[in-house]
């Protein structure tokens, strides 16, 4: 199985978080110091400039926007590959520090659901509306939330939870907020991170 992998790309400062942007054709990376690269299809790295922080989950936007999860500075930064500029995007509630940022998924309505993985002790799911506001979504995954996606008729986010061993299915209510966790799949014996969709509808 292994001879079926090659080597694309080296020189990243850890790359945790990935995102292909069908919008210009590059693989995007975070690195451990806040960096944020981009990735050609033929293993050409190009940094395009580091926030200081430490990077984790990258996604990105119906705009071809990349957004990373700056664990190490609290927040959600914004890159736009057009112009080069990075910014923040947003932090937590009232503005204060996300503690441990994750992963990062959006729903088709353009809202932002992100793991908050709590190792400040304060584990959660935001939610962050267009523009930036951040609200809280719930607390109800406390045990170390970490990948997740949201369901392509965004009627939920699926999230693993990492220390519970669990994959869980938190409904999007129709006023937006947060219906009781259901348990998906148990993941014993495992210490589980990111997510993914088959187009079969089975989980990765």
């Amino acid at each position: 199985m292994l001879e079926r992998f090659s080597v694309l790309a080296e020189g990243l400062n850890h790359p945790e978080g990935v995102a292909w942007n069908p919008f210009d054709g590059w693989v995007y990376a975070g690195g451990e110091h806040g960096e944020l690269y981009r990735v050609s299809l033929e293993g050409e790295v190009e940094l395009l400039g580091s926030t200081g922080g430490s990077m984790l989950g990258l996604a990105v936007d119906g705009r071809g926007r990349v957004y990373a999860c700056d664990s190490g500075r609290g927040e959600i930064a914004r890159l736009d590959p057009r112009t080069g500029a990075i910014s923040v995007y947003a932090r937590g509630v009232a503005g204060g520090d996300l503690d441990t940022p994750n992963v990062m998924a959006f729903g088709p309505d353009g809202m932002a659901f992100v793991t908050c993985s709590g190792e400040q002790g304060r584990p959660v799911i935001v939610r962050i509306a267009p523009g930036g506001r951040t609200e809280k979504w719930t607390a109800a995954v406390p045990r170390y939330p970490n990948g997740c996606l949201v369901t392509p008729d965004g009627d939920a986010l699926i999230v693993v939870e990492a220390k519970a061993e669990r994959l869980v299915r938190v409904a999007i209510t129709a006023d937006g907020s947060a219906g009781v966790p259901e348990t998906v799949a148990e993941l014993p014996d495992t210490d589980a991170d990111g997510i993914g969709l088959a187009a079969d509808g089975s989980y990765w």
